[in-house]
């Protein structure tokens, strides 16, 4: 032993949850920015901006109010399409 504390002893797993809420956030945004760039019929324009406006959503928790329920309603007219077919 070298008697040097590790990284993980000095942040006291710190840096782990840190990981874990990126990872959560960014998964966040990008169920967010897929049913914008859904709505707008998956052409491409504006994705910069789009993502840009998915990440404030997602940090702002209205992914889960918000847009949650624009989500729920894109699936929902996406089982109705697929039913029609």
């Amino acid at each position: 032993m070298s008697g040097k504390a590790s990284h993980s002893d000095n942040q006291g797993g710190v840096p782990d949850r840190r990981r874990s809420e990126d990872r959560g956030r960014r998964a966040k945004t990008s169920i967010i920015a897929y049913y914008k760039t859904q709505r707008r019929g998956f052409r491409s324009s504006g994705e910069l901006e789009e993502w840009l406006s998915s990440e404030r959503q997602a940090e702002s928790g209205m992914g889960a109010g918000s847009e949650g329920n624009e989500t729920t309603r894109a699936k929902s007219q996406n089982d109705r399409d697929g039913k029609k077919q």
